[in-house]
């Protein structure tokens, strides 16, 4: 009996097909991404994490620029009657981990610019399931505009 009528006939008597579904299939559990004793699942979910500021208030600028710090740098958007900011004014989180515990935010108008502080709650998404990566940080900032 040559090598390979051997090994056809050693693998159809493991079960063929669904045995070697099943060796994948430990192997994986094994060695697939694992922290600690759970499993994590190989895909990275798109989302959108970040921070939307939203400006209150009456008679609100048809133009403005909103400007916030992070810690890694400073971005800006500039909003006017399209609807790019009819949502409030989208920017996305940097990806440096832990969101800031606090957020500067500068608004612009034609006659005034006014600057403030906030400490952001943010709502934690964890797609893949607690304790699994991505983290994703999200939160929405009211700005209160005087007339």
């Amino acid at each position: 009996m040559s090598w390979w009528n051997r090994s056809r006939n050693i693998w159809l008597m493991l079960g063929g097909f669904p045995a070697l579904i099943f060796i994948v299939i430990v192997v994986l559990r094994l060695r697939g991404p694992n922290i600690g004793n759970k499993f994590c699942t190989l895909g990275d979910i798109l989302m959108d994490e970040g921070v939307v500021v939203s400006l209150i208030g009456h008679n609100l600028p048809e133009k403005y620029i909103v400007e916030v710090d992070f810690p890694s740098g400073k971005k800006v958007l500039e909003c006017d009657d399209s609807d790019r900011c009819s949502d409030g004014a989208y920017f996305r989180q940097p990806e440096s981990g832990y969101p800031s515990e606090k957020l500067t935010v500068t608004v612009s108008t034609k006659n005034k610019r006014i600057t403030q502080t906030f400490t952001p709650e943010y709502q934690i998404t964890l797609p893949n399931g607690e304790g699994c990566e991505p983290v994703y940080y999200t939160t929405e900032i009211d700005f209160h505009i005087a007339p």
